[in-house]
């Protein structure tokens, strides 16, 4: 228990590093991360000597983290990482604040052989060595390319990891991009209600399969209108915020190939998800889709137009193209009986910024794709000053999206 301390009540007597309570331990804790108390003042108002309240505070501050935070108002729901609170926010348009001050360092006198580092409060914690917004960007963000390095800096490498149709994050480097570009787009606004129309007139609304479905934006609008909602997604920092988004869905981890499903969807939606499939598997990937489909049932496939502004600028750095009209005749050509009609609309989208920096952070995040070079920010930079420039001082992506409607016959 928390004993007071004040004047006349005089020291506590120190007790065994063995017998201080585990609720001690915990209060210790708290008080530390709450007020800020150093450990040479919590160890007189506890009764046990420093090195016990360092080693205390490592066993419960494990215990904490590996609890998480609950959230309100939300049983059940506890965020333990940083990318569990960003698809949080996401998921529920909350916009995140931090409140915390700068962190310096000094240079070291010609007498110390280390740094002094100043440290200040951060958000109930400490963080070391860096400005705060370096340690967001660390956190959160995308890599800087011009970080200066050298003493007080830390250069982290933050790169996307996409393997044949199973994407993975580092450092939340692309969720940030992600949300970037999605703050800037109206790509969601327009392709949601362009889904809904085609959802209105699906003949049932008993199964939506969601095959790669990331965050679960798109899939937290679709869900509503259906029964039962199933997911695959092999991605587990994307299950974790899919869970989030959409806590009602069914969600497998094995890849497409490997998954099995127990239902058949009346819509299935395999959205952006072919650039990290190899090509020579586009249609394996597809035909495995449609076998999950009900007699009548639609899938949608979406990619970016090839011929628009942001597939010709990954195009130049890269040299990739994807093109949906391509599988389109691939799977005309597959025996009678699994695919029905074949469809092809276009969807518009643009992206907008009046900012360069954000600009040109949101092309590199189109241009992280499997099997492409990565070229330098530099590089991206003039392209867009010479391509995207919108006349007013601002800059526009357009990105167009191809939507490839399969329909599995009746009978």
């Amino acid at each position: 228990m928390l004993h007071e301390v004040g004047p006349g009540s005089g020291p506590r007597e120190q007790a065994p590093a063995t017998s201080w309570s585990f609720v001690d331990r915990l209060v210790a804790t708290l008080i530390h991360l709450r007020h800020d108390l150093p450990h040479s003042v919590l160890g007189p108002l506890f009764g046990v000597d420093r090195s016990t309240i360092t080693r205390a505070m490592a066993e419960i501050r494990t215990l904490l983290a590996e609890r998480g935070c609950a959230v309100p108002d939300r049983p059940g729901l506890r965020l333990r990482t940083l990318a569990d609170l960003f698809a949080y926010a996401q998921a529920e348009g909350i916009e995140l604040r931090l409140h915390a001050t700068e962190i310096q360092v000094r240079r070291p006198h010609h007498r110390r052989t280390r740094p002094r580092v100043f440290r200040r409060r951060c958000g109930g914690g400490y963080v070391a060595g860096l400005t705060m917004s370096r340690s967001l960007r660390i956190a959160s963000s995308t890599p800087d390319r011009h970080a200066p390095s050298g003493e007080g800096s830390t250069e982290v490498e933050l790169q996307k990891d996409a393997q044949a149709g199973k994407l993975r994050t580092q450092e939340d480097a692309y969720r940030e991009a992600f949300t970037r570009f999605l703050a800037g787009t109206d790509e969601k606004t327009v392709t949601h209600a362009y889904l809904r129309g085609l959802v209105e007139q699906l003949p049932a609304r008993r199964v939506l399969l969601d095959v790669g479905p990331a965050d679960g934006t798109t899939t937290r609008q679709l869900a509503p209108h259906f029964e039962r909602t199933i997911c695959i997604e092999p991605s587990e920092p994307m299950r974790r915020a899919l869970a989030l988004a959409c806590p009602q869905a069914q969600v497998l981890a094995e890849p497409v190939l490997e998954a099995t499903v127990d239902a058949r969807a009346d819509l299935a939606l395999l959205s952006h998800v072919l650039y990290y499939v190899p090509r020579a598997q586009w249609v394996a990937t597809v035909s495995r889709i449609m076998e999950w489909l009900a007699p009548g049932g639609l899938l949608l496939v979406l990619l970016q137009n090839p011929d628009g502004p942001c597939m010709r600028m990954v195009h130049h750095f890269t040299g990739l193209r994807y093109d949906l009209r391509q599988l389109a005749d691939e799977l005309a050509a597959l025996p009678s009986g699994l695919v029905g009609g074949i469809e092809l609309d276009t969807v518009p989208a643009r992206y907008r910024s009046g900012d360069l920096d954000e600009t040109v952070t949101v092309a590199d995040f189109h241009l992280s794709l499997p099997g492409g070079t990565s070229p330098t920010r530099g590089a991206v930079t003039a392209y867009v000053h010479q391509h995207l420039q919108d006349g007013d001082g601002g800059y526009v992506l357009r990105h167009d999206q191809h939507v490839l409607r399969v329909k599995r016959p009746v009978s």
